[in-house]
């Protein structure tokens, strides 16, 4: 019977670092597979894992009852702290539809208070000219939740 020893420091997320002495990992003979070590401290490890400061994001956006295509659409955190959380974006398909995803990698967006901002994306032609009430100067407004939060803009401009 093979028999290994792991000796020392287990963190978990968002709790204390639990330590142990001695975790044993055998084979048994009974068995048809074996638990490897270093898969069950990754297994272990991975429990405590997971982005818990965002929420999934998406939605449609419309101009005047239209969907858009190639809007992007941006969430940008706001917050009394120095640095709220990145910013996130998403860009319309051809239903008007997006998914936010996080600048620098990961999906959805930071949990709270985002100003949100629409604008055309230039590739392509096609160009939507959207007021700057919902860009540049934007009054948009959203708070992102724990879990998945849908949040459809209904963009008019007259």
């Amino acid at each position: 019977m093979q028999r290994f020893i792991l000796i020392g420091f287990l963190p978990f997320s968002h709790s204390p670092i639990l330590p142990f002495s001695r975790i044993s990992f055998s084979r048994s003979p009974n068995l048809p597979f074996s638990f490897s070590p270093s898969l069950t401290v990754l297994l272990l490890l991975s429990l405590g894992c997971g982005d818990s400061n965002q929420g999934t994001v998406s939605g449609v956006v419309t101009l005047d009852g239209q969907p858009q295509t190639n809007l992007m659409v941006s969430f940008q955190p706001t917050g009394t702290h120095l640095n709220p959380g990145p910013g996130s974006i998403g860009r319309t398909n051809n239903q008007g539809e997006y998914r936010l995803k996080t600048v620098g990698g990961g999906s959805g967006a930071s949990l709270g208070w985002h100003k949100v901002m629409i604008r055309s994306v230039t590739e392509g032609g096609g160009n939507v000219d959207i007021p700057a009430k919902y860009n540049t100067k934007s009054e948009l407004k959203f708070e992102v939740k724990r879990g998945h939060n849908t949040a459809d803009f209904k963009l008019i401009t007259k």
